[in-house]
């Protein structure tokens, strides 16, 4: 009513009258509540069918709250069990990332009354041929008379998992670490995967498997725990599988890596085996994986990671290279080279060895013929230019002349040094013999008996021009000669062309 009646065009005294009830009605409610909270606080309380005795207070909500974790405790008696420690996601993921060692000392006399009461359930469960899933687990522990919280369900479940009594899967594969906190932490995985009772394993497998650990991967296992020993064989067993991998990627490089592909393969199937299978199931693949690493892996580590390697890539660039100058070498040595390259097993008995002897000395032969092939064109350059600078027709060119006609030959001498390739310095070679020689002769000429004005060259005579030998081609009929008088004609035709040539002022190249 006060709050309707309130009005912009109400009376002052109507005003008056409304306020003043106003703080009657908030007096009036003082009072209540000091009146209720009195009867609360001295209230009787029943618990289970009988009136239940609890301290005095003068606060009702004090005694509500009291009386309500009074009920707690008897409707559920086993919350006491998790001992008042707060679990989180956080609880969880340490227990299940932590050493086993760190956090039992292997002793199981250290297990809670929380982690016994769960892990009876599933062993009930197991014995009654049961399955028992993680949803399972968590509706049975958070009913009377536990009452628990689903972390600290979750915690215990870790906990045991640790310390290999517990083991998780999902389908036929058991959950490793990662996995297991994922399960643990992801509501839609609490349906499918399931709980068992870990086997019991025997000490001496658990010895075996540990001195297998060492052989295989050179060190010691680090623990003790069954199923951390079994779970660091397994961490190995990818890290072999991953190098394994990266050495085959080289298999074009290195065709012999090709032998490690069993080994990839086995390790693949291996690595996807339960944990446990390590320890139960060592003799079944235990003498292959030895023999082969010490028959197979530890050789091509050593080749790879040694100097045999950086042999074998020397050899293979040779015959991965150009190749035009090898025919001009005998090839003795790059047939045993070609064998290495082929050989499935390189890196044993004296391939290498062998291969580095005839790769050096294959080089040694290259390089020796690559420069008499130099030194022979350079003779004959020089051969040449000596000849030019003794010629008469050349002794009359002023310094500029000279130095133009010799200037080609001069210029192929810088190319020789050059070349790496003894096909070009013989085509160099050739062509100055061919060529180049009757071209400057000419050149040669021109300077010494230049033409003078009026078309008539100097002293009234042609300018001589030199040819080749191989320019000037014979009309004989015969294509063969059997007899003197055969001989005799052909000699004949011969003199007839040469004279024809030298009449018209030609100077023959021999």
């Amino acid at each position: 009513y006060i709050r309707q009646g309130h009005s912009a065009s109400n009376t002052p005294e109507k005003n008056s009258i409304l306020r003043e009830k106003g703080e009657q009605n908030s007096a009036r409610k003082r009072n209540l509540n000091t009146i209720a909270n009195q009867l609360l606080s001295e209230a009787e309380v029943f618990l289970n069918g009988g009136k239940h005795e609890m301290t005095a207070t003068s606060d009702g909500k004090t005694r509500v709250i009291k009386a309500f974790q009074d009920l707690v405790k008897i409707v559920y008696p086993n919350l006491r069990m998790l001992q008042n420690i707060h679990f989180s996601e956080e609880t969880i993921k340490t227990v299940v990332r932590s050493p086993q060692d760190d956090l039992f000392k292997a002793d199981d006399s250290t297990m809670s009354q929380a982690e016994s009461q769960v892990f009876s359930f599933v062993v009930r469960r197991k014995n009654n041929s049961e399955r028992t899933s993680l949803q399972q687990v968590k509706e049975e522990f958070t009913k009377r008379p536990y009452g628990w919280y689903p972390n600290a369900i979750w915690t215990m479940i870790a906990k045991l998992y640790k310390r290999g009594k517990l083991e998780l899967k999902q389908g036929p594969d058991s959950l490793e670490d990662e996995d297991v906190i994922e399960a643990l932490l992801n509501s839609s995985y609490h349906s499918n995967v399931l709980l068992e009772q870990q086997e019991e394993i025997d000490p001496r497998q658990v010895k075996e498997l540990k001195r297998a650990f060492s052989d295989a991967f050179d060190e010691t296992c680090p623990s003790n725990d069954p199923k951390e020993v079994a779970k660091a064989f397994k961490e190995k067993l990818n890290a072999l599988l991953t190098e394994v991998s990266q050495l085959i990627l080289n298999e074009r490089q290195y065709p012999f890596l090709a032998t490690l592909r069993p080994l990839f393969d086995n390790l693949k199937q291996w690595t996807r085996k339960d944990t446990i299978w390590f320890i139960t199931n060592l003799k079944e693949f235990e003498d292959e994986l030895l023999d082969t690493k010490e028959d197979l892996l530890d050789p091509i580590r050593r080749f790879m990671n040694g100097e045999q390697r950086k042999i074998y890539d020397e050899v293979n660039n040779i015959l991965s290279a150009d190749t035009s100058n090898f025919t001009y070498v005998e090839q003795d040595e790059l047939e045993v080279m070609r064998k290495l390259v082929e050989d499935k097993r390189p890196y044993t008995g004296n391939s290498i060895k062998d291969a580095k002897q005839a790769k050096d000395k294959f080089i040694e032969k290259l390089l020796n013929t690559l420069e008499a092939e130099k030194e022979k064109t350079l003779e004959v350059i020089d051969k040449t230019i000596n000849e030019f600078e003794t010629n008469e027709e050349f002794l009359k060119l002023d310094l500029k002349e000279q130095q133009e006609v010799l200037a080609p030959f001069e210029e192929k001498r810088e190319k020789v040094k050059d070349l790496k390739y003894i096909s070009l310095i013989r085509d160099v070679k050739h062509r100055v013999q061919d060529q180049l020689v009757a071209q400057q002769l000419n050149v040669m000429m021109k300077f010494a008996e230049p033409v003078e004005t009026g078309g008539e060259p100097g002293g009234g005579e042609p300018v001589p021009h030199y040819i080749r030998r191989s320019e000037i081609r014979i009309s004989y009929p015969k294509k063969e000669l059997r007899s003197t008088e055969d001989v005799d004609d052909y000699v004949e035709t011969l003199r007839k062309s040469l004279k024809e040539q030298i009449n018209q002022n030609r100077r023959i190249r021999l």
